[in-house]
């Protein structure tokens, strides 16, 4: 009986250093993605901001790590669609499977540009002025976010900044650079206000 459960969960048969690294790697990259998605920024008032610089010099070892990530929760899908199909219609599997790569991709890739330097910057972050450019800026009353500033060379989901006055918004260009100001190091910000540089 046991010999047959392990036989069905081949992830437990892996090493526990590997399980560790690929639970941690996970949590790494689909942390931020809960903290922004479930509103987390919203209610402690605190938003991050990935340090373009970092983002473009990571770029390289963040498609390596989608890549595999994507391969592992992909492989993972498989074997668990293998073990526990209980009439799961074809359209549905292959829907998943359409979509499950992308959502590794984006979880990999995260770890590397965003949640490693969100980590550093909740550790070792002290207070900085970090130059952003900005890519749009919109005037609106959303209810998660307000006059938005959107930052180029940054990740999706993490390349806006909300709650800007309507009056600051209006003094941006687009191209344009302005301070962020607030905790961390050079890979990344929890913002803190923004103002023009002069």
């Amino acid at each position: 009986m046991n010999k047959d459960l392990r036989q069905q969960k081949p992830f437990k048969r892996l090493p526990y250093w590997i399980r560790g690294t690929i639970y941690f790697w996970l949590l790494l990259g689909g942390g931020p993605v809960v903290y922004k998605t479930i509103g987390v920024e919203y209610f402690i008032g605190v938003q991050y901001l990935p340090s373009p610089d970092w983002v473009s010099q990571a770029r390289i070892p963040a498609i390596v790590s989608g890549s595999i990530s994507a391969v592992l929760l992909s492989w993972g899908v498989a074997v668990a669609f293998k073990i526990t199909d209980h009439g799961t219609g074809k359209l549905k599997k292959f829907g998943t499977m359409l979509l499950v790569p992308s959502i590794g991709f984006m979880i990999g890739s995260y770890a590397v540009t965003v949640g490693g330097p969100m980590i550093g910057a909740v550790i070792a972050g002290v207070e900085i002025e970090a130059p952003f450019t900005v890519a749009k800026s919109k005037r609106w009353v959303d209810q998660k976010c307000r006059n938005p500033i959107r930052f180029a060379g940054l990740p999706y989901m993490f390349d806006e900044f909300c709650g800007s006055s309507e009056e600051f918004g209006r003094s941006l260009e687009i191209g344009g650079q302005v301070f962020v100001i607030g905790r961390g190091t050079e890979t990344g910000v929890f913002v803190r206000s923004i103002r023009l540089i002069d």
